[in-house]
């Protein structure tokens, strides 16, 4: 029987037809741009295209953002030069700056010519800048360094947030445990693991903001004034890399979205279409969504807390 292929998950269930192939278009290479974030220090090698430029058949597609920054794929575009093309296969993508900046840093860590120390480093600087709340490993594995380099750089960055928690490779939140000889502004020497037990109680957490949205000196922490509308806030969330680039967060980003797309519908209309046999089930479930909102609420209200603690 033909037709497109498909993935039979485990236990019988239905297949799931495998993912679509990313679609290759044909972009003209004077439209390229180099991207301002490129992770090459010393820009292109030309010795390294044209050894491109001599292989034999068509080299793999590069990955471009809509607006034609290079994302991967520097040196095939440079040896489609040199045989004498005026286009290129490509991927295009509509990554954001930050994403797109990641996507690079990996692709090049992982395939092609190897990005230098320098490179990987300078990387990982600005990967830290960008995602202070992602542990060592993490940020490690994204640059293709060790956690140990990873965290001697986050060290040696002064303006960097001291957080009392990171978010590891598998996208949990561990605190952080400062050395029992640290001084109250230190920084800990070394990431949680990524898997174990438990975190342990924050050494050294960053403070919260008030209820009125005052500041208290951290550069990633949000503080939002007391006038601002539930969608600005949320709106600020979903712009944050600590959320957007972990599975936990991109998971609680979508509850509080479904959640904002109801939370201002005319409920008394509403209501009074319901017939009187379906007002216990509505009772139930309004009731129980709202105490497990009511519980992510005093969670992070206990995290706030602590950290207050702490840090006095």
């Amino acid at each position: 029987m033909s037709g497109a292929s498909s993935t039979r998950p485990a236990g019988g269930s239905v297949p799931q037809p495998d993912p679509p192939s990313p679609r290759v278009t044909r972009v003209p290479i004077a439209a390229l741009r180099t991207a301002p974030w490129y992770p090459r220090v010393a820009g292109l090698n030309e010795e390294h295209a044209r050894l491109l430029a001599e292989c034999d058949g068509e080299l793999p597609p590069i990955l471009v953002r809509r607006s034609m920054h290079v994302i991967d794929g520097a040196h095939r575009v440079r040896a489609a030069q040199l045989r004498g093309r005026n286009d290129i296969d490509a991927i295009v993508v509509d990554d954001s700056e930050d994403e797109a900046f990641i996507r690079s840093v990996t692709a090049n860590s992982r395939h092609g010519l190897p990005l230098t120390l320098r490179d990987r480093k300078q990387a990982a600087a600005r990967l830290l800048r960008m995602c202070p709340d992602k542990s060592d490993r993490a940020i490690a594995e994204l640059a293709g360094l060790s956690g140990k380099t990873v965290g001697a750089l986050r060290r040696s960055i002064d303006d960097l947030p001291r957080l009392g928690a990171r978010v590891g490779r598998d996208g949990r939140v561990r605190a952080i445990s400062a050395p029992r000889d640290a001084v109250p502004d230190s920084r800990p020497a070394t990431d949680p693991p990524d898997a174990g037990a438990g975190p342990a109680a924050p050494a050294e957490p960053r403070r919260a903001p008030s209820r009125t949205g005052e500041s208290t000196g951290s550069s990633t922490l949000l503080a939002f004034p007391a006038h601002q509308q539930p969608q600005q806030i949320l709106a600020g969330l979903m712009r944050d890399p600590s959320l957007r680039y972990t599975e936990a967060g991109r998971t609680l980003l979508r509850g509080l979205h479904q959640q904002s797309m109801v939370t201002d519908q005319p409920w008394a209309s509403l209501i009074s279409a319901v017939l009187p046999h379906c007002l216990p089930a509505v009772i139930t479930l309004a009731n129980s969504y709202a105490e497990s909102w009511k519980q992510l609420g005093e969670l992070a209200e206990q995290l706030m807390q602590c950290s207050d603690r702490k840090v006095s």
